[in-house]
């Protein structure tokens, strides 16, 4: 992350009695740490967006006859980038991945070849 040096403008008559934090860094910080984007995926801790999707997964069907689990995410370019991509006739950047599981009660997934789903 690059950091900025720009100089605070004090407009007021009473002297500040300590140096405010810098917000912007704070919140690009906080915004790191929620997507854990550069920790490997089998050592995400469970906060941010890691707990996010194992708060709402595995998502059972109504029946029970089914099950969609998540496993882990990736993010990488944005869908803008993949368009700008496209039209300069340029190799594509990684997009954002999740991949979910999906079985059916009776099958094992690690052998269904359509029992891994990835978007």
């Amino acid at each position: 992350m690059s950091e900025r040096n720009s100089e605070r403008i004090h407009f007021g008559t009473i002297k500040e009695a300590i140096e405010p934090p810098n917000l912007i860094e704070v919140q690009l910080n906080s915004y790191v740490d929620f997507l854990q984007k550069d920790v490997p995926f089998a050592k995400r801790k469970t906060h941010g967006l890691q707990a996010v999707f194992k708060e709402v997964f595995p998502i059972e069907s109504y029946d029970e006859k089914a099950v969609l689990d998540f496993s882990h995410y990736e993010i990488g370019a944005r869908r803008s980038d993949l368009q700008r991509a496209a039209s300069r006739h340029v190799p594509a950047p990684r997009g954002e991945r999740h991949e979910r599981r999906k079985s059916l009660h009776g099958r094992d997934p690690a052998h269904d070849a359509a029992g891994n789903v990835r978007h």
